[in-house]
């Protein structure tokens, strides 16, 4: 009898078809797509945060993983890993938490970290040496979709130039400007700044040395350019712009160039024209970085507790004696606002604990997380959150610290003008 099967059945658990005696066709190899060129950074990206971002419950909160990858589509439509960042940091931002941050070569803070933290590696083009960046010397905000300067280095080319904060920065070379790209391949050479005094006044045109500006040098120098006395009812005041929280030296070094009481060498004291100590000091903690909480630790003890006897000079005509070291408590201020931040908030909360004298100007930045920087495939740098700090039980992150003379420095158009450090040579003239 003959049983008739069907065309497929299973036999021993093998399938057989009525097909299995034919010629097996030709195997056909199935290319796999290229991978998305930005999807290592991306996954960098995640891995960084999930691996060492501080707040693991905020991470769990959000499901962090899931929740990033619902941004990649969004993230594969950027052109670049620099045109990715902006997505990236809005991500970032749902985590609430400062130093949390990505940043590419067309931001100044990007060659401020990379100098700050070591990573010369982030920036190809000085592999193994210091960090530099092309710079006039000036820092910009935006302020209703139009670029104002909100800092200007002590001594840099643009300060020489004359460009003050609060100018409007219309075009550089008649084109857009870009806070770094505008300054590339014309470091030697000089740059036309169009600037306006007056909102939709007259561009006025200044020209700008440019220069190749390391970071973290560029504002040591600005900090002892920046020492200088302001006579005022018959007292010395002395000021101090401190730039960054990096060491307490650099602090002492401008102090001593302008009180006579601190100044310790033969060079630092012309015997025919010594110094004369200071009655008082200002010290401007608006900042653009901040570093180390042990440098303003050891600034605080400079100013509170200065250390070292009265010094005697004998020279061939006879001696000296030097002006004894005073604590400048209760006869100095300090500036702060929204752009102190980091080790510099805590620098405040010190000179506040110390009870040296008033903080002047608005409240802190509230940005007081410990970070680590790392590099991301594509040239950026992020910053990571991984270390909550409590000063005496208390948490600066997201509440900062407020002044005790509350008063705004307006920065469109104000021609350089500072109502802080006026109010602080006020208040310090009349005790």
């Amino acid at each position: 009898m003959v049983i008739a099967l069907a065309s497929s059945t299973t036999l021993l658990g093998l399938a057989v078809s009525a097909q299995d005696a034919r010629p097996a066709s030709p195997t056909v190899a199935v290319e796999k797509p290229e991978p998305h060129p930005l999807r290592p950074m991306f996954d960098a990206f995640v891995n960084t945060i999930e691996n060492r971002f501080v707040n693991t419950d905020k991470l769990k909160e959000i499901n962090w993983r899931t929740r990033a990858e619902t941004a990649w589509p969004d993230v594969a439509k950027a052109k670049s890993a620099t045109d990715a960042a902006p997505r990236l940091n809005a991500l970032l931002a749902e985590l609430k938490t400062s130093h949390t941050r990505v940043f590419t070569p067309d931001e100044p803070e990007f060659y401020i970290l990379a100098d700050v933290f070591g990573q010369s590696t982030a920036v190809p083009e000085v592999w193994g040496g210091p960090v530099v960046m092309p710079s006039i010397g000036v820092f910009t905000a935006k302020f209703d979709s139009r670029d104002h300067i909100t800092h200007v280095l002590e001594g840099s080319p643009a300060d020489k130039a004359g460009l003050k904060i609060g100018d409007e920065i219309v075009s550089i070379d008649s084109a857009i400007y870009k806070p770094v790209a505008s300054f590339r391949a014309k470091v030697g050479t000089t740059v036309a700044v169009e600037i306006r005094r007056m909102k939709d006044g007259p561009i006025q045109i200044v020209v700008v040395p440019v220069v190749m500006m390391q970071p973290t040098v560029a504002f040591e120098r600005a900090t002892s350019n920046s020492a200088r006395v302001i006579e005022r009812n018959g007292k010395r005041i002395g000021y101090v712009h401190f730039w960054q929280m990096r060491d307490g030296d650099t602090f002492k070094n401008a102090l001593e160039q302008i009180d006579g009481s601190r100044q310790q060498s033969r060079r630092q004291r012309n015997q025919n024209d010594p110094t004369a100590a200071l009655d008082a000091l200002i010290i401007d903690n608006r900042v653009k970085i901040g570093g180390q909480a042990n440098a303003g630790r050891s600034v605080i003890d400079l100013v509170a507790n200065p250390r070292g006897g009265t010094a005697q000079y004998h020279g061939r005509d006879k001696s000296r004696p030097s002006q004894p070291m005073r604590s400048f408590a209760g006869r100095s201020t300090m500036l702060i606002d929204h752009g102190t931040r980091s080790a510099a908030e805590m620098f405040a909360f010190y000179y506040r604990y110390e009870k040296l004298g008033p903080l002047i100007g608005t409240t802190t930045a509230g940005a007081v997380t410990a970070a680590n920087a790392e590099t991301l495939p594509g040239g950026l740098i992020m910053t990571v959150g991984v270390t909550n700090i409590t000063i005496d039980g208390q948490r600066l992150e997201g509440t900062g610290v407020k002044p005790d003379i509350e008063i705004a420095r307006p920065i469109p158009y104000s021609n350089g003008a500072d109502p802080v450090l006026d109010a602080a040579i006020e208040h310090l003239a009349k005790q």
